[in-house]
């Protein structure tokens, strides 16, 4: 069974299909595991036969034969050359790149991702047989996203402070000034520093060195204020993952293995530059852990398919709710990317600005439900 390259004809999507001319015959659909299609049938003869030529004239400008410039070799010599198998092949290749999308519109399938594709039958004068692996769209079923969050919302937070709290804060400011003014000393005088326990007094004039302070109690409701904001955070994180994982519970999703890897892929190479920004190669890395990438592959894979999930449930919620950020914000965000990293790909930026933007309106949709 022979494996075809990458399809990458087109055909003309303005037409209807009635008006498109079909070669394929025999088409059978077979369900597999993952959100998973096989796709087999068979290529008319005939189709072969009227792209063998073309298939000769395209080997023949990529072939390199000695005694002849490239290009300006005989076909009768190509031939010869590449044999009769070689040049069916390359036919069945492009008869295969022309049929491929009008049978996933015929049947209705909405693939994503390069097929898998296999010959199964190729001789002179006979259809073609191939098999074709894609995976399709995943589906979800989700139902009372809006009653979950607002069930999870209707949750009072503790955000209080409290005077301890503020106290911690104060004692950390304190001893972390002290240790500064040691490490002063110690170098204007070359001595070693004090070892007195006592920190600086809370003073009004200790205080303005610090910041934009008018007074001691000015300090200390700046800090308050700074604590009850990251707890704020703390509890709108907290919701939302407890959201999420209800959703996640309650939807019903055909997960496409496909999108799990693309997630672990994403996972492992955001983790690779991670550490070779600290100076250390990944490959080292992995020995100093003593693990493979495979290994790690399969303990992240939980959280990769986790990851995908999210994404097709806030996408779902986007869709039912037509929730789309404005191609203003976009264009703002995507221009802000690129100043800082001017060899991206366009593309993939305002890919990714898109889909954080819409993630972050989703999940303030949710946050509204009270």
């Amino acid at each position: 069974m022979r494996t075809c390259g990458v399809l990458k004809e087109h055909i003309n999507w303005s037409l209807s299909m009635s008006e498109i001319k079909k070669y394929h015959q025999n088409i059978k659909i077979n369900k597999l595991p993952n959100a998973e299609v096989e796709i087999e049938g068979e290529i008319v003869a005939e189709r072969i036969d009227a792209l063998r030529n073309k298939a000769l004239q395209k080997i023949a400008q990529e072939i390199e034969i000695s005694g002849f410039r490239k290009g300006h070799t005989p076909l009768e010599i190509v031939a010869q050359k590449v044999g009769e198998i070689s040049l069916l092949e390359e036919a069945a290749e492009m008869a295969l790149g022309e049929e491929y999308p009008i049978i996933l519109l015929n049947e209705k399938i909405n693939a994503i991702g390069a097929p898998k594709i296999s010959i199964t039958k190729i001789a002179k004068g006979n259809p073609l047989g191939f098999k074709i692996q894609t995976f399709i769209s995943p589906t979800i079923s989700l139902v009372g996203y809006k009653e979950i969050a607002k069930k999870e919302m209707s949750k009072k937070d503790d955000i209080a402070v409290t005077e301890k709290e503020v106290e911690q804060v104060i004692s950390e400011i304190q001893k972390q000034k002290k240790q500064e003014e040691g490490s002063r000393k110690e170098k204007e005088t070359a001595s070693p520093s004090s070892n007195r326990n006592d920190f600086p007094a809370l003073t009004d004039e200790f205080v303005k060195t610090l910041g934009k302070f008018s007074d001691v109690s000015d300090f200390k409701n700046k800090i308050k204020e700074n604590i009850e904001f990251e707890k704020k955070i703390k509890a709108r994180e907290k919701k939302r993952i407890a959201i999420i994982d209800e959703l996640i519970k309650s939807a019903s999703i055909a997960l496409p293995s496909i999108l799990t890897e693309n997630e672990l892929a994403k996972m492992v190479a955001q983790f690779t530059d991670e550490v070779e920004n600290a100076g250390m190669k990944y490959i080292d890395y992995l020995k100093q852990i003593g693990k493979n990438e495979e290994e790690i592959r399969k303990e992240w894979r939980p959280s990769a398919e986790k990851k995908a999930k999210i994404q097709l449930i806030l996408d779902e919620i986007a869709l039912k709710e037509k929730i789309e950020p404005e191609k203003d914000q976009i264009e703002k965000e995507v221009g802000h990317l690129l100043e800082h990293y001017p060899q991206a790909d366009r593309k993939r930026v305002e890919i990714y600005v898109k889909t954080a933007l819409r993630n972050e309106k989703v999940f303030g949709f949710l946050e509204s439900q009270q």
